[in-house]
């Protein structure tokens, strides 16, 4: 919808009399014919409900307050309330990150729908019952998400992996001379019981602690 438009509804909905008669509009069944007075279709209308809906939740002071609003929001109509493969005319309608393809919420070629949300390829796991958040990503086993950088998680280079890992076959890992300890790599001079010693330690084997 372009900016004249737009202040073209908002203009009707905020004047008393305008109001009035917009709504008993509504009631008699009139809404597209009452639209139509201002140029606009009811798809339109729907983003500017949409739009007018997140614009007060923005305003709302704490982030916990913002998200409830929100989420009001789509649950109301007032925003992005159909879920993936459902129905649609504007992606303002469409829930879950999906955009509106040919009248179907649908998610893009490089997503997935996971649980009603577009989930990056990326970061799908669990046999594609998973999305991981930003920041994780899948294990070597596919099972779990996980920090990125982490032992296990995916990775394409020796930069990606912390805690002494490095980066094998797409997954950061520890080398032969080394033992996984705490999600550290430690190498297997220095392994202590479960502990990893520091350099100029040495093992007390008896109590197992690093002295």
């Amino acid at each position: 919808m372009d900016d004249r438009r737009f202040d073209d509804l908002t203009k009707a909905l905020g004047e008393g009399s305008s109001r009035r008669s917009f709504m008993k509009g509504i009631a008699g069944g009139g809404l597209a014919a009452l639209l139509a007075t201002i140029g606009i279709s009811e798809a339109d209308a729907s983003d500017v409900s949409a739009e007018s809906c997140k614009s007060k939740c923005k305003k709302k002071k704490t982030a916990k307050k913002r998200k409830r609003c929100l989420k009001k929001c789509s649950g109301s109509g007032g925003g992005s309330s159909t879920p993936i493969g459902g129905t649609c005319t504007t992606t303002g309608q469409c829930a879950g990150g999906s955009t509106c393809v040919s009248g179907v919420c649908a998610c893009s070629s490089t997503q997935q729908a996971i649980n009603g949300t577009c989930c990056d390829n990326t970061n799908v796991c669990n046999g594609a019952t998973t999305c991981c958040a930003i920041g994780q990503t899948c294990d070597s086993l596919g099972t779990s998400c996980v920090l990125a950088g982490t032992l296990g998680s995916a990775c394409a280079t020796n930069t990606d992996c912390a805690g002494g890992a490095t980066c094998v076959a797409g997954f950061c890992a520890c080398s032969s001379t080394q033992t996984a300890l705490n999600g550290q790599c430690c190498e297997n001079a220095n392994v202590c019981g479960t502990t990893c010693c520091l350099v100029g330690q040495t093992c007390n084997v008896t109590n197992q602690v690093c002295v």
